[in-house]
């Protein structure tokens, strides 16, 4: 026999006199407030959800975007600069300070103990009005701009590590070599050659 549910999964219930909004949502309440989730509890005290509890139920956080009309999280490569890489959020422009090479905090799977150690909280920079300053904690902390992130820049921080892995072994050919010792034993101090 199939169960018909006739009850919405969500119910939007408004804001409240401090400013939460309150969302009933698969027999919870959950209360929204500067982009940050807590849970109701029937004291009617507020419990703050973690990431990894929002990681493992993504449905909360959908529901909230949806509800609140927030709008995805989409970026952009623009380009690589000394000490990481510039890309834009949504319009806004970061630099996010990691290197072409596997980093842990970055990259998952990363054990090796001389690896790069990458924190989103240090390691993000704003661009606005053309100064830098450090970025709001609890948005590079979301998991929505993590993921945003991650999936513009491993594929250009892979292009590097090739780019440069092939500089580095890139053998010259014999008639290559032969031309280099020619041109270096046939020149003067200031590369003159000599007839």
């Amino acid at each position: 026999m199939n169960k018909t549910f006739d009850k919405p999964f969500r119910e939007d219930r408004g804001l409240d006199a401090n400013g939460y909004h309150h969302i009933f949502m698969a027999h919870e309440t959950y209360c929204v407030k500067d982009n940050v989730i807590y849970k109701l509890t029937a004291t009617g005290e507020l419990n703050r959800v973690d990431e990894a509890t929002l990681s493992a139920k993504s449905w909360i956080r959908r529901n909230v975007n949806e509800v609140l009309g927030t709008q995805k999280i989409t970026a952009r490569f623009i380009c690589r600069v000394s000490h990481g890489y510039k890309v834009d959020v949504n319009g806004t422009e970061y630099i996010i300070k990691v290197s072409a090479d596997f980093s842990k905090g970055f990259d998952r799977n990363v054990f090796e103990k001389n690896a790069p150690c990458f924190s989103w909280l240090n390691g993000v920079v704003l661009i606005e009005n053309g100064m830098h300053k450090a970025a709001p904690a609890d948005l590079v902390n979301s998991l929505p701009f993590q993921t945003a992130v991650k999936g513009v820049l491993n594929p250009q921080r892979k292009l590097d590590r090739v780019t440069r892995h092939h500089s580095f072994t890139r053998w010259n050919s014999r008639h290559e070599c032969e031309q280099y010792k020619i041109a270096k034993h046939n020149t003067d101090a200031s590369g003159t050659s000599f007839k």
